[in-house]
Order: C-alpha cells, then structure tokens, then sequence
C-alpha cells in the first residue's frame, strides 16, 4: 500500500510540475512544449503514446444479419446430433467470432486492400486460419469471379466456414502444415493469427511463400498497447495458444517486419477495430 501511495503521489508531482511548465510558458511554441513534458515523463519511465482512432461505419445491411442468424441456426441444428461443441452455438459463434465490429472489420478490410492497389476479380485468395469464414463469403457475393481459399487449423472452425461457404475450397490445416508449399495464390490473408504463435518468423517465412510472383501478403494483428488477452491452453500443434503470446506496438510491427522482409516493400500502419496491418508486396 506504501509503494502504491508512493507511486501516485510521484505521478501526481508530475502532472503539477508540467501543469506548471505549461503555465509559465503559455507563449512557448506547442511543439517545443510536448518535447519538453514527454522527456519529463521519459526520465520517470513513463511515455505518452498516439493510438489511432477509427469511426465506426456500419457496411452491413440488417437483412445480411438476418440472413446470418438464420444459416448458424441451421447449422446449429444440422450438427446438433455431433456433439457440437458450446462454443459452436448460434448464439455462442454470433458473440465470439462474428459480432456485429469483427463483421465489420471484414468490410474494412477490403477496403483497405482496394485503397492499397489489390483487385480481388479472377484471382485466387487464401484466408489462412479462417474461423468462421465470413471474409470469403463477402468476397463470394461482392466479387463472383474470385476464387476462394480458407483453412484452419481448429477443424470445428472448418465445418462451419465450409456451412456458409459451400462452393469455396476450405480445409482443415495449420500455417505451419503449408511448408513447401509455394506460389499458391494470388492473395493470401492471415489475421488475428500471429499473435497467438510461439515462433512468429518462422510462420512469416511459410507466408511470405504462398503469394505467387508480384502477389501480396497482408497480416492483420491486434494493436499490442491495446491488447491484453493472456495465453491460456496450448493448441493442439504446440505451437500457438488459446489467448495472445505476442504484442505489437505500431512501432514494433513496422520494425518487425523490417528485419523479417527487408527486400519487399511493406506498408504498415493501424487499423479499424484496435488492429495493425501489414501488406507485403513481392
């Protein structure tokens, strides 16, 4: 309790010894004043940091929910006599991994992808770790001609990313389980995957070879100075973990994939959803 005290009353001598410096130099460019308060904080080990902010569009339509609702009943139903896992319930799948933000998030996504130059006509993509799949079946309705590729390495996922995607070539797999295999696609994704990976480079490498020639890799993670979702069960590769091994800041991401990938081009940045992304151009 004594050191928690300290620690604010240290804290808050901070905050008045800016407040100060701020009043006694009202007249000072603001720029030199944010200089001057952040070494302040730095010598006490503290930092201040930007994270971005997103405004939330809704790309959505309330009839697509509807029309979502109904298909993981179905499914729900379909499998009711497989023992379905609690966590595959329409309910259970509608809060976890398709909530109205991760949803959205998949709209955000292509968006982003088309700002960046990626056309999706008449190519082949791949969503690598998948979960529901719903990424395909947007892509499905918004360009016919793509064709679609998902695994995952959790094969309940698969089951039910085949269920929404009927005519899409989805399998049960684990990143790690694509070694040697190269130039498959045109587009490859993998989000919300790395973060849960004891050995990030080496899935990096086995990415990095699954884009053909002038194809593109794109990595989404969770923005590290917001995540806190600690590993819990290994998974069934002993590899990766229920729950998040690795951070990334904005800044650690860029320099990351710096040393990963330093003959590609990289365009990093944050994203909607408190994400980081990445697009790697070969």
């Amino acid at each position: 309790m004594v050191r928690i005290r300290a620690q604010f009353l240290h804290s808050r001598s901070l905050l008045v010894k800016s407040f100060r410096i701020l009043k006694e130099n009202i007249r000072t460019p603001r720029r030199l004043l944010g200089i001057i308060i952040r070494k302040i904080l730095y010598a006490s080990g503290y930092s201040l940091v930007k994270v971005e902010h997103f405004e939330d569009r809704t790309h959505y339509t309330g009839d697509e929910i509807k029309t979502l609702n109904q298909d993981l009943i179905a499914f729900q139903a379909v499998n009711a006599n497989l023992e379905i896992s609690p966590d595959l319930t329409a309910a259970c799948i509608r809060q976890s991994c398709l909530h109205d933000k991760a949803i959205n998030r998949y709209y955000e996504f292509i968006l982003l992808c088309e700002k960046h130059g990626i056309e999706f006509d008449d190519i082949d993509f791949m969503d690598v770790g998948t979960c529901s799949g719903y990424i395909l079946r947007i892509l499905s309705r918004r360009y016919p001609t793509c064709r679609l590729h998902g695994c995952d390495l959790q094969e309940q996922y698969v089951g039910l990313a085949k269920f929404l995607n009927p005519d899409a070539d989805v399998f049960n797999s684990g990143l790690f389980d694509f070694h040697g295999r190269r130039d498959q696609y045109d587009v490859v994704l993998c989000s919300d995957v790395l973060e849960h990976i004891l050995c990030p480079e080496i899935a990096l490498r086995i990415l990095v070879d699954l884009p053909r020639d002038e194809g593109r890799l794109v990595l989404v993670v969770p923005n590290g100075r917001i995540d806190n979702d600690p590993a819990r069960l290994p998974l069934q590769d002993g590899k990766s973990y229920q729950g998040h091994v690795n951070f990334w800041s904005p800044e650690s991401w860029a320099y990351f994939l710096e040393r990963q990938f330093p003959k590609f081009r990289r365009d990093t940045g944050e994203f909607y959803h408190q994400r980081l992304f990445a697009i790697i151009s070969k």
